[in-house]
């Protein structure tokens, strides 16, 4: 579950997830609505096509050993970034599961530049993670 918040400038979002399958799932959906392609009567055409041909990237990370949040939160930075950089490469991200983001060839627009570590924050709280973030647009 996520939720945009008001922010000067930039798009700022509050997820709370059960684990981090859900939140990166939430991040996907959080940029594809803020990207040229909305969710659409042909996204089951979409994912068919996708389902023939696709990468896979996994994000292995278990929150209930992070050491520090400071780590969690770099791999949080580092893991976005990158996912943004493969869309803005031509990869469309389909599909998340299990701590891994499907890609299949396909160019869309990112109105998201990036993560910023600016007003970045996790908290891990009665088996959920809360999760602030600020992108720049």
């Amino acid at each position: 579950m996520y939720r945009e918040i008001d922010h000067k400038a930039d798009l700022f979002y509050e997820i709370v997830a059960e684990n981090v399958d859900e939140l990166l799932s939430d991040i996907v959906k959080i940029l594809l609505e803020n990207s040229s392609e909305k969710y659409s009567e042909n996204k089951n055409i979409l994912l068919i096509e996708c389902l023939k041909n696709f990468t896979k990237k996994c994000y292995n990370i278990d929150v209930t050993n992070v050491n520090t949040n400071n780590e969690f939160l770099d791999w949080l930075f580092d893991t976005v970034n990158e996912i943004i950089s493969l869309i803005d490469s031509g990869f469309y991200p389909f599909k998340t599961e299990q701590g891994c983001v499907y890609f299949c060839e396909r160019r869309i627009n990112l109105a998201i530049k990036a993560l910023t570590y600016h007003n970045l924050s996790m908290k891990y709280h009665e088996g959920k993670l809360y999760v602030r973030m600020v992108f720049d647009v």
